[in-house]
């Protein structure tokens, strides 16, 4: 495999099976939109559980299948978005994360108001208030969720005034794009220094005797950043990381006792990291290489389901999760085709460029999600 710097564009996935390794900087040369896929769809099925209030779900130590699979997103997000920014200046950087993750975001807020939200009130037999629905989408057009309902839809809902949970993440996940694209102007020696530095503070902010004591916003964004700065940290040192299947095996070890023991959340980080990272460059299967859907999937599955569920709430929990994936896919595949992918077009308006301590950009650019 290439060393470091000598061939900014290959594609050909990572052997994992050496350290010194140079990885491959872009989710098409190995599995990991495919991994991220996955992880949009288990965020799916426990929030199947979610809006019927069904509390069977399962969880490791307190945490559902959508708190690993938004772990999982972070960790992968911390890796290639580390990369992102050391192989380009800090303009093309941001515009690139500002286009893969923001027209899609504006254009589902639409879809919500002005077409699940008047067809949940057709179901309701309610009216249809547009004034709330423009409302809505003004009001997080800035990728802050300042209003989660539409009034008066989804107020027979089992869950009610919730059009789309999981947007919730995304501010924290362009707090982290800021923080990489500051700690970026001082290369990769600087992000050697302070990532260290993020992933302890993350760590402490993280600490569950910790939630009380500060805003609950700071908790959860420094859980999430904790396993973002895992993903990070792999990067930047994935020169000296071995990546084989015994060491594989031993970051499930050091997981599987650390999730006995109830700290998989408050101290799994690096070992989740690596089992997430490993297993995207193992895997053969390259689905998501080409149409990354699982954007997509992250942000119209919820309110796909609260609409499912309007229509009626006797949905046993598979049955709902089944449906909505099957109803999303579409969704997902009309996103990627005529907003996200149509978006990075755009992505040349600001070009990329040689600057002090960065790398010569490569042609391909990391397909962010909004996990």
């Amino acid at each position: 495999m290439p060393r470091e710097n000598s061939r900014p564009h290959d594609r050909t996935p990572p052997a994992p099976t050496s350290a010194g390794t140079e990885h491959v900087a872009s989710a098409s040369g190995n599995a990991l939109n495919f991994l991220r896929l996955v992880f949009a769809v288990l965020v799916i099925v426990q929030h199947s559980y979610s809006v019927l209030l069904d509390t069977n779900e399962w969880t490791i130590n307190g945490e559902g299948a959508a708190g690993w699979a938004v772990s999982g997103f972070f960790v992968i997000s911390g890796y290639l978005i580390t990369s992102s920014r050391l192989r380009m200046g800090w303009a093309p950087y941001l515009w690139r994360r500002f286009l893969r993750i923001y027209p899609g975001y504006a254009v589902c807020l639409l879809i919500v108001a002005f077409a699940c939200a008047p067809a949940a009130a057709m179901l309701g037999n309610i009216p249809f208030d547009s004034g709330a629905a423009l409302q809505y989408v003004i009001e997080n057009a800035a990728l802050m969720v300042r209003q989660t309902d539409i009034a008066p839809t989804l107020s027979h809902n089992p869950y009610p005034g919730m059009w789309n949970l999981p947007l919730w993440t995304l501010p924290y996940e362009v707090g982290c794009y800021l923080l990489i694209a500051l700690l970026g102007f001082g290369g990769r020696g600087l992000l050697r220094v302070a990532m260290p530095v993020v992933f302890l503070a993350a760590l402490v902010g993280s600490q569950p005797r910790v939630k009380a004591a500060v805003p609950i916003e700071l908790f959860w964004g420094s859980k999430l950043l904790f396993f973002f700065a895992a993903g990070s940290l792999i990067y930047l040192f994935h020169r000296w990381i071995p990546w084989r299947t015994t060491w594989a095996a031993a970051a499930g070890v050091v997981f599987g006792l650390l999730a006995l023991r109830g700290f998989s959340v408050r101290l799994g980080a690096l070992p989740f990291a690596y089992l997430v990272l490993w297993t995207g460059f193992s895997l053969p299967t390259r689905i998501g290489s080409r149409r990354d859907l699982s954007y997509g999937f992250y942000i119209y599955g919820f309110p796909m389901q609260q609409l499912l569920v309007a229509m009626t709430p006797r949905w046993p929990t598979h049955v709902l999760t089944m449906v909505t994936t099957l109803l999303v896919t579409p969704l997902a595949w009309l996103s990627w085709t005529f907003v996200e992918s149509r978006a990075m077009m755009w992505r040349r308006l600001v070009p990329s460029g040689r600057g002090a301590g960065w790398l010569v950009p490569s042609s391909t650019d990391p397909s962010q999600s909004g996990g």
